[in-house]
């Protein structure tokens, strides 16, 4: 029995409603309900002052909105309750998985949320496996393969009544290199099955199919790609894709190029992929499909004309484009680097749009300053006008970084239009004993909005354009730290204008801080962080993302570091305890070299404490020995200042690295009686 795979989901937001009473909107849910043809399900939303007309109600399926007559749906409401009742009709012999969305919104902005699951089966009986899901762990893997986990969700599994059949669809070969055992109870089973390396040029698709054993019945089944092999000789430096854009009737897509193409038909309708709604929200990458053999596809030039059989749908949203790496070759005979991009209206065309910082000539000064050109790109990039009221084009203005307010005296020029325009401004010459670093703020829509983050980066959302002048002791080889801000998700700073201060909201478990560091050659690899507090002891700051942030600080964004980025501007996450009493403020220091903390250029934060916070800051003396499993010393021991927590082996406090030896576990010596002179022993085993 095939399945039609559908997403069922209802979505509204939670939040807060202004009415009289200031009541919340709250909302029922299900997940992963089986049901069968002719079961009703229902769903309450709850609430104060509620109309129908601020309720929509949608059914949507891959292909888009289902008929009333497979899913239909009644309201029963009151000011304080909505019951949506819904009626699943299957008049075919398959299984579905839809999506419902339901809505709520008071045309204040105000919504509420839940997300549901419904499956339901063509024939649901008491004995029978039902198969709802197939779930490759990885649905497009890499093209050297591998050992892929898959997940079966369904109702009566049993392990030793299934049987995995997988099969290469181009040439139908059944691969049976292995033998697959099942694990799981009746709703969830999970097998492995080691997928062979793609050493074509073509992606291999594998049909995942799952079969009864005792009744040789198909059950269900799922697909996985092998990637092809990519190119990764020969490929173009200067080739790009400037544009995609699809015409009003949605049936002609045009992909242009900076520079002419060649191909052959045959070899675009393997490479180009279409995407007729590419969520990324729920991570549907399989939607991926070749062009249709009716859809004619011609090459002019810089350009690659798709005339489509079937219109792109205005319900269609985020339509997608992939172009394979060597799908074409530039005039030089090299291939074009791998393209996913949006397909983009008419309207969208004629839009300006920042690409991101091209190129620049230095990041770097010495201490007389210098000139600074950035090339950055982006679409209908324009001229700075103003008419009336109304201002249109590129706005560039130059903030010191230990300020909120642009520098009047530095005045950039701004030259070209199109795909292109060139920054030219004068660093001035830096005086001081420390590195003066000035951030570039970018505005395309006539001083708006800024778009302050370069595209071409990792993470598009943090970076900047940082521009150091180093002072007279140093050189463009130096370590320096010029300045570091402080911010608090979900609050201001405590004192305007200054960014090296901030407090962590009081009414929100997670305390988590935003630091960006300013200065030269920084280096995530290199970067520490400690915290001081006011008692002069030095906090613990860990790494392990499955402790949580109720007594240490924790850095473990981004690649569990808590560090990002590098060069003259890095980004820190610290996430503050949330469980100490008395509103402690700490001092945030960082070591760019990952030895000499700089104490004069730090940042401060304020930690206010719940009412039930239990650990309280009373300082300890400690003597921190190091010894071997046989009590023999390793290294002089050590006094600290300490609070009785810090002492687990995750930690990491005052641990020492000994050559030959690994850290076993913590003790407090039996003789440490005093709270104001313990001993705690670390010891070490040999390896």
């Amino acid at each position: 029995m095939d399945l039609i795979k559908y997403i069922i989901f209802c979505i509204v937001r939670d939040s807060s409603l202004n009415n009289k009473d200031n009541k919340r909107i709250e909302i029922s849910q299900f997940k992963n309900k089986c049901v069968k043809s002719g079961d009703e399900l229902d769903i309450v939303i709850k609430g104060k002052n509620l109309k129908r007309e601020n309720l929509h109600v949608y059914c949507l399926d891959d292909t888009g909105i289902v008929d009333n007559s497979e899913v239909e749906y009644s309201i029963r409401d009151s000011e304080e309750k909505q019951i949506i009742t819904f009626k699943f009709n299957n008049k075919e012999n398959k299984n579905k998985l839809y999506r419902l969305n339901v809505k709520y919104k008071d045309g204040k902005s105000n919504m509420a949320s839940s997300m549901s699951t419904v499956y339901l089966n063509a024939s649901i009986q008491k004995n029978n496996m039902i198969v709802n899901e197939v779930i490759p762990r990885v649905s497009h893997m890499k093209e050297k393969g591998g050992l892929n986990p898959i997940i079966l969700k369904g109702n009566n599994l049993k392990s030793n009544n299934l049987q995995l059949k997988v099969i290469e669809s181009s040439s139908n070969t059944h691969l049976i290199n292995q033998e697959n055992s099942f694990e799981g109870d009746s709703n969830e089973q999970k097998t492995f099955f080691q997928f062979p390396k793609n050493n074509t040029h073509i992606d291999k698709v594998y049909r995942v199919e799952v079969w009864s054993k005792s009744e040789n019945k198909f059950l269900n089944s799922s697909n996985v790609i092998v990637q092809k092999t990519k190119i990764t000789e020969n490929i173009s430096q200067t080739l790009k894709c400037t544009q995609i854009s699809k015409d009003n009737n949605g049936k002609i897509i045009t992909i242009k190029f900076n520079e002419n193409i060649k191909s052959d038909i045959q070899t675009l309708r393997r490479n180009i992929k279409l995407a007729r709604t590419y969520n990324n929200y729920n991570n549907v990458h399989a939607n991926f499909e070749l062009l249709d053999p009716k859809d004619n596809i011609e090459i002019k030039n810089n350009e690659i004309i798709i005339t489509l059989n079937k219109a792109l749908a205005k319900t269609e949203l985020n339509n997608v484009i992939k172009i394979e790496a060597g799908a074409v070759k530039d005039p030089n005979e090299k291939f074009n680097e791998e393209i996913l991009e949006r397909i983009k209206t008419v309207n969208e065309i004629n839009q300006t749009e920042y690409k991101g910082m091209n190129k620049i000539n230095s990041k770097v000064f010495n201490s007389d300053g210098g000139n600074v050109e950035i090339e950055i790109i982006g679409e209908n990039l324009k001229q700075f006008k103003k008419d009336g009221h109304m201002t249109e084009g590129t706005v560039v203005q130059i903030f010191d970084v230990t300020s909120t307010t642009a520098r009047e005296d530095i005045k950039v020029d701004v030259e070209g239009y199109g795909d292109k325009q060139l920054l030219k401004f004068k660093v001035p010459e830096n005086n001081t004993e420390k590195t003066q670093t000035y951030m570039v703020s970018i505005s395309t829509n006539g001083g708006v909005t800024r778009v302050e983050e370069n595209k071409n980066f990792e993470d598009e959302r943090f970076n900047r354009i940082a521009i150091s002048v180093l002072p007279k002791n140093k050189n463009k080889n130096d370590i320096t730290i010029s300045h570091i801000t402080i911010a608090s998700y979900g609050t201001n700073t405590d004192q305007l204008g200054d960014n090296t201060i901030a407090t962590t909201p009081l009414n929100q478990e997670s305390k988590k801080t935003r630091l960006e560091v300013y200065g030269t050659n920084l280096d995530k690899n290199k970067t520490k962080v400690r915290v001081v507090d006011k008692n002069g002891v030095i906090w613990p700051v860990v790494n392990e993302p499955s402790y949580d942030s109720t007594d240490v600080f924790i850095m473990v964004g981004f690649d569990k570091t808590g560090v990002m980025l590098g060069g003259t501007h890095q980004m820190l996450e610290v996430i503050c305890p949330n469980n100490i009493k008395g509103d402690p403020e700490f001092k945030i220091e960082v070591a760019p070299d990952g030895i000499n903390f700089d104490k004069k250029t730090f940042a401060r934060v304020k930690v206010p404490s719940y009412k039930v916070a239990n650990r309280e800051m009373k300082v300890e003396n400690v003597t921190i020995k190091y010894l071997d499993e046989k009590g023999d010393q390793l290294e002089k021991q050590e006094t600290v200042k300490a609070y009785d927590w810090f002492f687990k082996k995750e930690f990491k406090f005052n641990q020492k690295e000994i050559k030959g030896y690994t850290l076993k576990e913590i003790k407090k010596d039996p003789g440490s009686i005093k709270d104001e002179n313990k001993v705690v022993i670390y010891i070490y085993s040999q390896n």
